[in-house]
């Protein structure tokens, strides 16, 4: 449990010290994604999304040092979990879990 919030930790202080303008960019494309995705989808269809939309996954690069694109749809789909699962968390416990946007949050 602790490598996981270890994880969480590194993840969201590395979205949280992107400029104001970056960290926009980064919310939108993982926005974006999240509605073109659902539970089921691989992260080679992932993959595809992150090089389909070239111009805007940029900040993919920026964010997590990486051009990996195997890496970056782990990260990706990590993220985006963790705020489908704040919004279940919602809807049934009517708690909020950890997450980077807060999307579905109160």
């Amino acid at each position: 449990m602790d490598e996981y919030f270890e994880y969480f930790q590194h993840l969201n202080k590395q979205i949280h010290n992107l400029s104001k303008k970056q960290y926009d960019e980064i919310e939108e494309f993982l926005g974006d994604m999240e509605q073109s995705i659902n539970g089921d989808t691989t992260l080679k269809e992932i993959e595809k999304y992150i090089k389909k939309y070239r111009r805007k996954n940029k900040i993919l690069f920026i964010a997590f040092k990486t051009r990996n694109k195997n890496k970056l749809a782990h990260i990706c789909k990590y993220i985006i979990d963790l705020e489908w699962h704040n919004e279940w968390a919602i809807a049934v416990a009517g708690q909020s879990t950890p997450t980077i946007f807060g999307w579905f949050d109160v």
